[in-house]
């Protein structure tokens, strides 16, 4: 065999199989991707060995086909990401904390959210029933729109960015009327009212479960419902333990 007819030889052996390989790779996956890159290996190495092919084709030719299966494997991810973020399907993903946290500086307890996904929205959270002890309905109208901490009068809006997520205020101890020897009564945090629920000294030895809801607003989604039970407990900094359950 001539020079040039071996020259010729495994320049046409290889890009024969590089071409069988990319396509390969389009059509069937990773397994058919791993197969082509072995199978082009060896006609490199038979090339290279017996055609008069440099000995640097095969390293080569593998360098540059896991280069641009890489390329493509990134372009791809990409173009899925862009599509998602895009996408007019593409709903935001609430998260609702499982525990109530108590802020003692202003005698709260409070419920964190998180939006997980794009796109960022600005949810509602409502208590939809409220009950003693003893079954007994203290919501005077419900549903019950809660109010955002720092963020007075509108609804935070969420994003996957805020890592921290924000927090509805639920439950306010406040001395009522505002003065003297007032009562300590316990508030359901309603944006813009407060709702008084009663007095605290009338919820020892009971207990007080709120059912809240959380959505977004502008999207069909089934919203995130909880149960809130705060159970009496004298020792307790704002004399009320709370957990968190499914509704």
């Amino acid at each position: 065999m001539t020079a040039l007819r071996r020259r010729d030889f495994w320049r046409t052996s290889v890009a024969r199989a590089f071409r069988w390989a990319t396509d390969a790779a389009d059509h069937l996956g990773r397994i058919v991707l791993v197969a082509s890159l072995f199978g082009l290996s060896i006609v490199a190495a038979i090339a290279a060995t017996f055609h008069g092919a440099p000995a640097w084709l095969a390293p080569l030719v593998i360098l540059l086909f896991v280069s641009v299966a890489v390329g493509e494997g990134s372009y791809e991810a990409w173009v899925d990401v862009a599509r998602q973020v895009s996408s007019p399907a593409q709903h935001p993903a609430l998260r609702v904390s499982d525990r109530v946290e108590v802020d003692t500086s202003v005698a709260c307890f409070r419920l964190r959210l998180w939006n997980d996904r794009l796109p960022r929205c600005q949810p509602r959270v409502t208590a939809d029933k409220i009950v003693n002890g003893s079954g007994e309905s203290l919501l005077q109208a419900a549903p019950l729109e809660l109010g955002w901490t720092h963020h007075e009068g509108r609804r935070a809006e969420l994003g996957p960015q805020d890592r921290q997520g924000e927090t509805v205020a639920v439950l306010w101890l406040h001395a009522w009327p505002e003065v003297a020897g007032a009562p300590t009564h316990v508030f359901l945090y309603g944006q813009p009212h407060r709702q008084s629920l009663g007095r605290l000294e009338d919820f020892q030895d009971g207990s007080i479960e709120v059912d809240v809801s959380a959505y977004a607003p502008e999207y069909d989604d089934e919203p995130i419902r909880r149960t809130l039970t705060f159970t009496y407990d004298d020792t307790a900094p704002l004399k009320f333990r709370a957990k968190v359950e499914p509704a």
